[in-house]
């Protein structure tokens, strides 16, 4: 829908890009929340 707005303001539309999530160790996604926290590392291992 926002490309349709685009387009009607003459403006070019967005590339769409559909990231999968990365699973860490416990099979939940590794999120920048669970990092800060110290849940998990980076890489999504336990700490």
């Amino acid at each position: 829908m926002i490309n349709e707005i685009r387009v009607e303001k003459n403006m070019n539309p967005l590339d769409i890009l559909v990231v999968s999530f990365v699973l860490a160790y416990d099979g939940t996604p590794i999120s920048s929340t669970r990092i800060r926290s110290g849940e998990i590392n980076k890489e999504g291992k336990a700490i």
